[in-house]
């Protein structure tokens, strides 16, 4: 499982605890084949609609290109005399939580072909997991939720899931896979502030309503260009839910980054 989804208490160090595994679907090669086709087909049609700052699982995209993009704009804002306020989101067991229904409900609303939805009902539906250590194998236990992760498809309907965050945000996120970085800059620190306030509760919003959770005590803001404190004693730092965020001095991305 996800680092944002430990538990209170648990060391992800702990190798002998439970919240430290995430399930991963071990599939014959005839499924990976069938996937990867049928992949390819969501892909060509779904592209040119995917959200432009999505930039995990797609062809001339990758970890490197959206540092690049993220560094290249926070340095030109630096070079306009402009301040630069960075929130990092973080959600607890995000490919896990993906709900199958909403998935598909969105997929109607795309516009996708009732064969198609049908095709990926089936495919999601009727999952069961069992673990296996050493001779010993657990009972199968049934699976409702989630993206079956080290599967073909699986990082293909995420980034189709999640595709319309954006749209609830009043600026560009970047997006790779769960990690989300969403900035704000100006003059002014207390309007940059103030903004990304608003877009963090609209994001942490859009989490809920889409049935994950924002883990608020893993979301981070970061400052550029400015003391965390203005002036007029006025604090950089942001609240979302009526939580006050930690601000950090640095701050390394998670996962591939």
């Amino acid at each position: 499982m996800e680092e944002g989804g430990l538990d209170p208490g648990v060391q992800k160090e702990d190798k002998l605890s439970k919240e430290n595994y995430r399930p991963i679907t071990i599939l014959p090669c005839v499924n990976k084949v069938l996937e990867k086709l049928v992949g390819q087909q969501i892909a060509a049609g779904f592209d040119s609609r995917m959200y432009e700052n999505s930039t995990a699982y797609r062809k001339h995209h990758s970890c490197e290109t959206t540092l690049i993009t993220l560094v290249e704009a926070w340095k030109k804002a630096r070079d306009e005399s402009l301040v630069v306020n960075i929130l990092s989101t973080d959600m607890s067991k995000a490919f896990d939580s993906l709900h199958p229904p909403l998935l598909l409900s969105k997929l109607k609303a795309y516009g996708f072909k009732d064969g198609l939805i049908q095709l990926l009902k089936s495919y999601l539906s009727d999952r069961y997991n069992r673990v296996k250590m050493g001779n010993q194998v657990s009972s199968y236990r049934f699976v409702n939720r989630g993206c079956p992760q080290g599967s073909a498809l699986g990082p293909l309907l995420w980034n189709i899931f999640q595709n319309d965050l954006p749209l609830c945000i009043a600026t560009s996120p970047s997006m790779y896979a769960d990690d989300h970085q969403i900035y704000h800059s100006g003059h002014d620190l207390v309007e940059v502030t103030s903004k990304l306030s608003e877009s963090a509760d609209q994001a942490t919003k859009w989490y809920e309503s889409n049935l994950l959770a924002g883990n608020l005590k893993k979301y981070q803001t970061l400052n550029i260009g400015c003391s965390k404190t203005t002036d007029s004693g006025t604090s950089a730092v942001i609240y979302t839910n009526n939580q006050k965020i930690k601000a950090a001095d640095t701050q390394t991305f998670r996962g591939n980054y």
